[in-house]
């Protein structure tokens, strides 16, 4: 369990968080969606103890990350928006190299990297320098080495921004492993579909401020936009006038009704009926996760 309760925290004049409420519980995957500048690489850096409130207490597992920053770290994989790793070495020296900083050694290091490499897909490439890889390549080692020592919580901070999509679809698999083990995540990301795919949990910020959290059905639950209905036709039928039970609007060729009642939906087709129109499908739209961060935040995610 990660518990942030009335966390403050700000940079000489500038404020990021303000008395900050957030709990996330123990196993979820937990994502973050927020534009630039909202304060999720900050709140990761408190949680791993690179920062510290003003004011306000972070837990994790019941211990307060100020007082146990050392016992906190040990259970924690950081994976940051940066490529932390050398260069100049292969996977494979790169593995034992962080390692051997976890305290890692001998036959439990050499079984855990082999593990690794097999989650990765990087067997192969093992003693190839880390500068010869893609960067979604050097990203997998990046995760490989923030989950070496086995950690029950890991922070991913925009894991799969600007890589190949052979290594996303590798990182969601390595997620899932994660979440089928019971380990937390926490996942910063751009993309919403990562979030709708990955996360159990999700929380949108903005300004500091978390606007709203919870599964996605939940959140899609709390958008005020309602469903709405789409008929298309067979032919162009945009120059007869309709008068319908409910508002509509035109999609192109395609009718749009703001409403999500059976009974309205009854209505409109019977007067599309007597109209003589020949409908060739209707789509039940739903609210999704973009228009509720558009209703929440006033504007898109930001690259």
């Amino acid at each position: 369990m990660i518990q942030f309760e009335k966390v403050s925290l700000a940079y000489d004049t500038h404020q990021v968080f303000t008395d900050l409420n957030l709990s996330i519980p123990k196993g979820a995957v937990f994502g973050l969606l927020g534009p630039n500048g909202a304060g999720k690489s900050t709140l990761m850096h408190l949680l791993s103890g690179l920062l510290q409130a003003s004011s306000g207490t972070v837990m994790i597992n019941a211990l307060d990350v100020k007082q146990h920053k050392l016992q906190v770290q040990k259970d924690l994989g950081f994976v940051p928006q940066e490529i932390a790793l050398y260069e100049a070495f292969s996977a494979l020296e790169n593995l034992h190299f962080f390692g051997s900083l976890y305290g890692l050694k001998g036959n439990l290091l050499k079984e855990r990297i082999s593990e690794l490499l097999a989650l990765i897909g990087l067997e192969s490439r093992k003693n190839d320098l880390l500068k010869t890889y893609s960067g979604g390549m050097k990203r997998r080692v990046n995760i490989a080495v923030a989950l070496l020592h086995n950690p029950s919580l890991v922070l991913m901070d925009e894991p799969t921004v600007g890589i190949d999509p052979q290594s996303r679809n590798r990182i969601f698999e390595i997620i899932e492993k994660l979440k089928e083990k019971g380990t937390t995540v926490v996942y910063s990301t751009h993309y919403m579909t990562e979030v709708a795919r990955l996360c159990t949990q999700i929380a949108i910020i903005d300004k500091g401020e978390v606007l709203v959290q919870g599964s996605l059905e939940e959140l899609l639950q709390s958008s005020s936009k309602e469903s709405q209905i789409s008929i298309s036709f067979q032919e162009d039928v945009r120059a007869i006038e309709l008068l319908l039970p409910v508002d509509f609007y035109w999609k192109g060729e395609v009718l749009v009704l703001k409403c999500n009642k059976n009974e309205a939906l009854t209505s409109v087709l019977e007067i599309l009926n007597l109209k003589g129109l020949n409908i060739v499908n209707i789509d039940f739209l739903k609210p999704n996760l973009e228009q509720l961060f558009m209703e929440l935040t006033g504007t898109n995610l930001r690259d």
